[in-house]
């Protein structure tokens, strides 16, 4: 009995970390174990790949390159939930931490493991320091069962443990600094706003992420190693002072509503009941 099958995945190969990734060695040892999972993916009836179509896939470094699987590959579509967040809901929001909409607010939304999380939160804190005061900023700790009320900094900021409003404050925000998921960074794209990404050290996956969004001009990736305050806050006034940065995001904003990834993937299997 023959069973379709379909794979819905956005890592057709494994990354190894930037630091091994020096070694001749384990760049070979990288493409081998690439191909080789790559023809087990193959062996599936569709593989459909939750991102973009090239030249703007933002997983390409963990999806390009795999020769086993090059045919089978099929671009849907962001497969994370399309935002729908009313103008009231972001008006409600802005008029509740007093942000003034003609002055630029900047989203700094820390995710990831929880031992890769304070590093980013105090170096964001410090970072904030050396912003102009028009600049208005909001800090969300990514901390589930952290505080969801606001603690105010200095006179343009607030801080949370974990942002009860994260939909409303993206829509807001002039910019945003994340880490480099795909699903952060699919959502950015959904938002329409420019980025600046620190990704998770030797995280080879948002590390290739991320220099896919600044190659295609959305934003600008800092390297986690060494980093310093003041070069996030020089970051974030650069992609503020630059308009180039969101007129890609809005191009491709425009792009991925052009493709529905969950719908696309509730038609395809449905052409098999």
């Amino acid at each position: 009995m023959k069973i379709p099958s379909i794979v819905v995945i956005n890592q057709v190969k494994l990354l190894l970390s930037p630091r091994l990734r020096e070694l001749a060695v384990a760049r070979i040892f990288e493409n081998m174990v690439g191909e080789l999972l790559g023809s087990m993916w193959a062996i599936a009836d569709r593989v459909l790949i939750p991102d973009l179509p090239p030249p703007y896939t933002i997983a390409a470094h963990n999806v390009w390159e795999v020769g086993s699987a090059a045919q089978k590959l099929e671009y849907i579509g962001f497969a994370s939930p399309k935002p729908h967040v009313s103008e009231d809901q972001v008006n409600k929001v802005a008029n509740s931490l007093g942000f003034d909409r003609s002055l630029p607010i900047v989203f700094i939304h820390v995710s990831g493991p929880a031992q890769t999380r304070p590093v980013l939160i105090k170096l964001a804190l410090e970072a904030v320091k050396e912003l102009d005061t028009k600049i208005q900023f909001v800090i969300s700790e990514g901390n589930p069962k952290g505080n969801s009320e606001p603690r105010r900094i200095g006179g343009s900021g607030w801080h949370y443990g974990g942002c009860p409003v994260p939909d409303e404050i993206f829509s807001l925000s002039d910019l945003l600094v994340l880490r480099g998921g795909h699903v952060a960074l699919s959502q950015a794209i959904q938002f329409g706003k420019p980025v600046v990404t620190v990704p998770i050290e030797n995280h080879g996956e948002q590390l290739g992420n991320s220099a896919k969004v600044a190659e295609l001009g959305m934003g600008v990736m800092l390297h986690p190693k060494g980093l310093k305050p003041k070069q996030l806050a020089d970051a974030i006034l650069q992609v503020l002072g630059n308009h180039g940065y969101s007129h890609k995001a809005v191009e491709l904003q425009s792009l991925a509503e052009k493709l529905n990834g969950i719908d696309n993937v509730a038609q395809i299997v449905r052409s098999y009941l």
